[in-house]
């Protein structure tokens, strides 16, 4: 936002990237951007081949629209890990399985809002893995808890890959 503008009392507004709608109880990716992602990612997917840089971008592509619907960012399963040893500047065919990935993070485009009357779950979960294992934790807290706690946190879910970093 610029300093000084001034959203009360406008029903629709575009903050940080993010469409909200007032009247609807939505914020997404503004819908123009989604049905752009969406073209682009139906061409690159009749194409034969791709360079593993253009790959890496076109996926990072997908990171804010899902941000709105988390749960649609597992759709990338294998993607990472069939990316990562790929030589750069050399064309690359999809396989099937990843090419079905990005079909289907294409086809979840449309559905990537955020409901502003949807709850805040109580229930709390946290993961971690290394390069041979992996667990998982839940917890119910009170709903004053998760209302605190959700309006403190920065990052709300995301991919970490912590081989780059080590």
């Amino acid at each position: 936002l610029d300093e000084g503008t001034e959203l009360r009392g406008c029903s629709d507004f575009v903050v940080w990237g993010s469409e909200v709608s007032s009247v609807r109880k939505s914020v997404a990716t503004p819908l123009a951007k989604r049905r752009h992602l969406f073209l682009v990612s139906a061409k690159a997917l009749a194409m034969g081949a791709l360079e593993p840089k253009l790959l890496q971008k076109w996926q990072a592509l997908f990171i804010h629209p899902m941000m709105h619907r988390k749960c649609m960012l597992s759709v990338f399963s294998r993607f990472y890990r069939w990316l990562t040893p790929l030589e750069l500047g050399i064309l690359v065919k999809l396989p099937h399985d990843i090419r079905q990935e990005l079909t289907i993070a294409t086809l979840f485009l449309p559905l990537c809002e955020s409901c502003l009357d949807w709850p805040v779950s109580t229930r709390i979960t946290c993961t971690d893995a290394t390069p041979v294992a992996g667990g998982a934790t839940e917890a119910r807290i009170s709903e004053r808890l998760a209302l605190g706690l959700y309006s403190m946190t920065e990052d709300r879910g995301c991919h970490v890959n912590l081989r780059q970093v080590v």
